[in-house]
């Protein structure tokens, strides 16, 4: 058995073209399309993730709290700095969604930047810009590495983390 660390987009992709047994993935909605598109034969709930928002202690967009939402409708009113992964992996689906709970799918602010990256990397851009970024919990070990972060946890449904078989 061979072990390969990638984002959800990744994953399925990989799976489609045959390359993948086994999926352990956090985005409902794609796992679900997978598994209608005859992909797989089915999905297994295993485990669950959430999201938060991480950023400068400081808060100077003042996102703090417990809803990830307003957190982000904050973040876009201030202009405050923003990195999104942007790599198709389940967070990014998950914070596109938070965007578009908040009424801002297409108006996320003038500080909202794309890296194209993986979670480590979004964390460090994030923590080095003064910015914030959605992650998810279990992704976040690296935040409490960082200088001065602080973190808004989600009230919403967590996602579930699932096998693909």
């Amino acid at each position: 058995m061979k072990v390969v660390a990638v984002g959800t987009g990744q994953a399925i992709d990989s799976a489609r073209r045959g390359d993948a047994d086994v999926l352990f993935v956090h985005d409902p909605v794609a796992e679900e399309k997978f598994v209608a598109d005859g992909f797989a034969a089915r999905r297994y709930p295993v485990m669950y993730n959430d999201f938060v928002v991480v950023g400068p202690k400081a808060d100077p967009a003042g996102a703090r709290g417990k809803d990830i939402v307003v957190a982000l409708q904050k973040i876009a009113a201030a202009n405050a700095p923003f990195i999104s992964r942007g790599d198709k992996s389940g967070t990014h689906a998950a914070e596109l969604r938070y965007w578009n709970q908040a009424g801002l799918a297409a108006a996320k602010g003038g500080g909202y930047k794309e890296c194209g990256c993986g979670m480590g990397p979004a964390l460090n851009i994030g923590a080095s810009s003064n910015g914030y970024v959605l992650a998810d919990r279990g992704g976040t070990g690296s935040a409490s590495r960082t200088a001065a972060t602080w973190r808004c946890w989600s009230k919403a449904t967590p996602a579930s983390s699932t096998s693909t078989a």
